[in-house]
């Protein structure tokens, strides 16, 4: 038997079961246990903002896929966010924890270089760049429920 438990908001009734507000409080532990967020810059705000359309998705097989997003998805549900300064090799990263349907996804949002951006996706990735050559890319690994669940 499954425990279904109804929340009242301002537009309608959302209906969770247990098991769904179980995860989602794992995944906020876990996400809480990962924070050490830097104050957001001008680049933390920018990335925060973003909605990137180079995208580069983590396959079943482990290997990263780069692809250009043709149609913005949308608002994600967001379940965590952050920005650190020191994020990675690229620089700075703004990361979020999100679900998006019955699957969560822990993305990285960084700035690039145009010549990275020709490397990896080509001449089409280069209407993805602002006037001074930087573009926006995150890439999207999707989250097993034994790594999410706290």
């Amino acid at each position: 038997m499954t425990l279904q438990i109804e929340i009242m908001t301002a537009t309608g009734t959302i209906t969770k079961t247990q098991d769904e507000m179980a995860l989602q409080r794992g995944l906020r532990q876990w996400a809480k246990a990962l924070r050490g967020s830097d104050p957001l810059d001008r680049m933390g705000q920018r990335l925060q903002a973003a909605h990137p359309h180079l995208i580069l998705a983590e396959a079943d097989d482990g290997k990263i896929v780069p692809y250009i997003r043709e149609i913005d998805p949308g608002w994600d549900e967001l379940i965590s966010e952050s920005y650190d300064r020191d994020g990675n090799r690229q620089g700075p990263v703004f990361w979020r924890i999100v679900r998006r349907g019955a699957y969560f996804f822990y993305c990285s949002t960084f700035s690039l270089m145009r010549d990275q951006v020709i490397s990896t996706w080509g001449p089409k990735g280069l209407a993805a760049c602002d006037p001074m050559g930087t573009a926006v890319a995150q890439i999207e690994s999707v989250l097993a429920d034994d790594n999410v669940s706290g």
